[in-house]
């Protein structure tokens, strides 16, 4: 698995479920897709 995310990214979207009650899925999806990327973008 290859990172495409950096220390920023991760502090953004802490900050941005931190000051949520619930997880927004769009921005689950959009950590996976950080994380986990198969090559086909």
């Amino acid at each position: 698995l290859r990172k495409k995310f950096t220390e920023a990214d991760l502090d953004g979207f802490e900050d941005k479920i931190g000051s949520s009650t619930n997880c927004n899925m769009t921005d689950v999806f959009w950590l996976a897709n950080m994380m986990f990327d198969d090559g086909e973008a």
